[in-house]
């Protein structure tokens, strides 16, 4: 892993953070992150923000991120969330991705059976993410 050039790569992104992140609604919480909701213009947008430890610099867990979805942008896949900004301060290491109305962990919450039309969509994305 080439940690200089993605380095290098999350400075050149930087220039495009003119988005706003809306603290009080979270969409997920995990052990590394917790994802918000904000906007960047008049579109809405997911905001993952890495739980950072003073001093101890960029994550591992966020270049690794950022260098994947970095490449899956490259390969213009439509079923993958596109990356739109990261910023990094020292203290918050964060990135902006397209807004997805739906997923797979909503679904699964839902705890009756999806509406048929729907999984057909949910299925016939993965299985057109999956050829690729």
């Amino acid at each position: 892993m080439n940690i200089k050039f993605i380095v290098s790569g999350i400075e050149q992104m930087a220039d495009s953070d003119d988005y706003a992140v809306d603290e009080k609604t979270i969409l997920g919480e995990g052990v590394m992150s917790t994802v918000y909701a904000g906007t960047m213009g008049d579109k809405k947008i997911a905001v993952k923000r890495h739980i950072t430890v003073e001093g101890e610099g960029i994550s591992q867990s966020f270049l690794r991120e950022v260098a994947c979805l970095r490449a899956l942008a490259e390969a213009e896949e439509s079923h993958v969330i596109r990356l739109l900004a990261v910023r990094y301060d020292g203290a918050k290491q964060e990135f902006a991705m397209e807004w997805a109305e739906m997923s797979l962990d909503v679904i699964a919450r839902q705890g009756k059976p999806a509406d048929p039309v729907v999984a057909r969509m949910v299925a016939g994305q993965l299985l057109a993410a999956i050829e690729q």
